[in-house]
Formats: C-alpha cells, sequence, structure tokens
C-alpha cells in the first residue's frame, strides 16, 4: 500500500506533501527521527518542526492506493495543488513524483541571499524588529486569504480545465472505498467501550456542548444587536473577538458560517 498524506503548519498554514509505502504514522516518526538526530543534514521541513515543535503541525492522510505510479502521481498533483513547493506556501524541495525536479538550487540561492548580516532583521531584538507590536488588519488578512484561495481554485489551479481518465477515476475510487472503515473495517468493531469510558466521552461531551454558540444566549443576542447595525457575517468574528469572545476550541474568532448558522439554530429553535 501506497499513501501520499499532507501535514499542515497550526501556525503559519504552510504545507508538506508526502509519499511513503509505510504507514503515515512510521513516516511522520521517521520525519521526528530526523529532527532529533545529532548530526546529518536536516532539510526545509525538519527545520521548520524543529522550530515550532511537532505539536504544531496536523497530519492528514490524502489518498492510499495499491499503485505506486498512480500515489506518486498524486503526490505531485497535490503539491501543484496546495503550491507547497512555494517557499511562501510549503515546504516540499521537488515536484514529487519521485522525479525529483530540481527547485532546492532556488530556495538555496534565496537563503543564502538573506543570511547573516544580509538578513533584514540581522542583530535585532524584541522592539528593534520591524513588526514588533503589529499586526495585519482585517482587511489584509482577507486579501491573503484570497490571494491564497486563488491560487489553487479556477484558471490559476494546475489542473485547471483538465480531467481525470476513465482509468484514474476508478482508481480514486478504488483508494477511497479502502479507507472505508465501517463494519468489519473498523478496528472497533466488535469492542465496548468501558462504563468508565462512557462516563468520560459524555462529560467531555457536555463541556463541549455547553460552549457552542447556540447554547451561549447572551452572545447569540449580542449577534443580533450587531446583525441591527448592520454588520455582515464575514465581520462577525471580529466583531465578536473585539468582546473578547473566541471559538473555545481554537482560540481563533468564530467563522463568519458558525456565526450565521448558530444565529439561524438558535432563531429555529426558539
Amino acid at each position: 500500500m501506497y499513501f501520499v498524506y499532507k501535514v499542515t503548519n497550526q501556525i503559519n498554514g504552510k504545507i508538506y506533501i508526502g509519499w511513503t509505502s509505510k504507514s503515515v504514522g512510521v513516516r511522520w516518526s521517521a520525519h521526528l527521527d530526523q529532527v532529533n538526530a545529532p548530526s546529518g543534514k536536516k532539510y526545509f521541513f525538519q527545520n521548520a518542526i524543529k522550530k515550532y515543535g511537532s505539536d504544531s503541525f496536523e497530519l492528514e492522510t490524502l489518498i492510499s492506493s495499491y499503485d505506486k505510479s498512480f500515489s506518486l502521481q498524486m503526490e505531485t498533483y497535490y503539491i501543484q495543488r496546495y503550491q507547497s513547493h512555494n517557499p511562501s506556501f510549503g515546504y516540499n524541495l521537488t515536484m514529487g513524483g519521485e522525479g525529483n525536479i530540481p527547485i532546492l538550487e532556488s530556495r538555496l540561492k534565496m537563503s543564502n541571499a538573506t543570511k547573516g548580516e544580509r538578513h533584514h532583521a540581522f542583530g535585532k531584538r524584541g522592539a528593534e524588529m520591524p513588526w514588533y507590536g503589529r499586526k495585519h488588519k482585517e482587511e489584509s488578512i482577507q486579501k491573503m486569504s484570497e490571494t491564497t484561495r486563488k491560487m489553487v481554485m479556477g484558471k490559476d489551479n494546475p489542473f485547471y480545465g483538465r480531467k481525470h481518465s476513465e482509468e484514474s477515476i476508478e482508481k480514486i475510487k478504488d483508494s477511497l472505498r479502502k479507507l472505508e472503515t465501517s463494519g468489519e473495517n473498523n478496528p472497533f468493531y466488535g469492542k465496548n467501550h468501558s462504563e468508565e469510558t462512557k462516563r468520560k466521552m459524555k462529560a467531555v461531551w457536555a463541556e463541549r456542548r455547553s460552549k457552542l454558540l447556540i447554547n451561549q444566549p447572551e452572545v447569540i443576542q449580542l449577534i443580533q444587536s450587531f446583525r441591527e447595525e448592520g454588520v455582515t457575517w464575514d465581520k462577525m468574528g471580529a466583531r465578536l473577538n473585539e468582546h473578547g469572545i473566541v471559538n473555545p476550541q481554537t482560540g481563533k474568532p468564530y467563522s463568519p458560517m458558525g456565526c450565521s448558522q448558530a444565529f439561524k439554530n438558535y432563531q429555529n429553535r426558539i
């Protein structure tokens, strides 16, 4: 079995796309071993793990297949889709597919051009740093989000105007079927949680439900007042954030969809 996986830096959003003939968990452990190795060459991705810590990265399996050639093609596809070979968006040093299309040379040139005294922040600390005490405006964040979105949608998508062959479609379907975890394919099939585990799970979910927007009438009332002021849904999370109200699960402002859906569901409930 071959796997294509995605690793996302939860702090800066950068992505690494990888391919492995082992399990994704085993491959991730290998990445960590490279980071922790006392010597040896560490690449762009390993240096990022060392800088931000492994807990800052989210691991996700994109596809699994018994067809090696197909899985390698999908690795290249996802690298292009997420633009993870672009240093601004990711950590890949090649275009994948075992083709090893060299883009490392360009990376090294850019890196060397800003190393040491040539770096704009060389020797600076704290308040001396250009961005110290500053943060992006909501408008700037929206623009960056829109720019990123365009990189993988419409005519800017490398796959725009193209179609998978029937053979590729069948291979993708087959891979997805193999990921099916219902019935006997589920590792928990035939097992039962202990009463103690059930009690703990109920307590966790009860706490989570209490934090849902729909279960916080005072926040819903605040949303309603903002709506009456003309605040649009795409700005609602930011307005709530101004009042110290954020998503307790992520610590970030609520999404427009989260706000609107909770408000509508609350209205339907009453």
